[in-house]
């Protein structure tokens, strides 16, 4: 009877101690994945979102031009304010912002050169970060005249005697005369907006 009494009490004890030892296992696993979800949250890469809408300003380092610039060419200008965003600095004055000409005319002596581009990319720390810009760019007519087509605006150091600040469309230079060739000058200054959202991780 003692026996029976003793084995039933000894095997009740291993039986809660197993079931103590199991439940001491759960929560120390519990803990471990708590933990570490914890830490991949705080581990995830913050982004920040340029809007759509933005404005960017871009000046002209090299001017571009239908004699040498054909459709599909590349350039590289560079960003003529900083770019900020909700007050946060995304990029600074100088930064290289990268282009693509769409559309290139000339050598047309009866007028209808054109010149359009779009702006692609824009350098953010050591990372090319792609832009969507809607196409812009100038249209020669006869008798040297030219003015701005697409969106945006082309401002500044125009050519043929135009002040500082004139509208580009009045200073489109002819490169040659018996070829007629329209160009944005160097100097020029590109006002546009992104057309879509950017994100950034930081």
């Amino acid at each position: 009877m003692k026996t029976t009494k003793f084995l039933l009490t000894l095997t009740l004890t291993i039986f809660l101690f197993t079931l103590a030892k199991e439940s001491t296992a759960q929560d120390s696993t519990k803990k471990t994945e708590t933990k570490t979800e914890t830490k991949t949250e705080t581990t995830q890469p913050k982004a920040i979102t340029i809007p759509a809408g933005t404005e960017m300003m871009v000046h002209f380092d090299t001017a571009i031009n239908t004699e040498e610039y054909s459709e599909g060419s590349l350039f590289q200008e560079s960003l003529n304010i900083d770019l900020v965003v909700d007050g946060k600095l995304i990029a600074k004055k100088g930064t290289a912002v990268f282009g693509k000409v769409i559309e290139s005319r000339g050598g047309r002596l009866f007028g209808g050169e054109k010149l359009t581009f779009t702006f692609t990319g824009i350098m953010i720390g050591d990372e090319e970060v792609t832009i969507v810009t809607d196409t812009m760019g100038v249209k020669g007519g006869q008798g040297g005249t030219a003015k701005i087509v697409g969106a945006g605006t082309l401002i500044g150091a125009a050519f043929g005697g135009a002040g500082e600040g004139a509208a580009i469309a009045g200073g489109i230079a002819i490169l040659k005369s018996r070829h007629e060739h329209i160009q944005i000058p160097q100097g020029t200054i590109a006002q546009f907006k992104i057309e879509k959202k950017v994100e950034i991780k930081e």
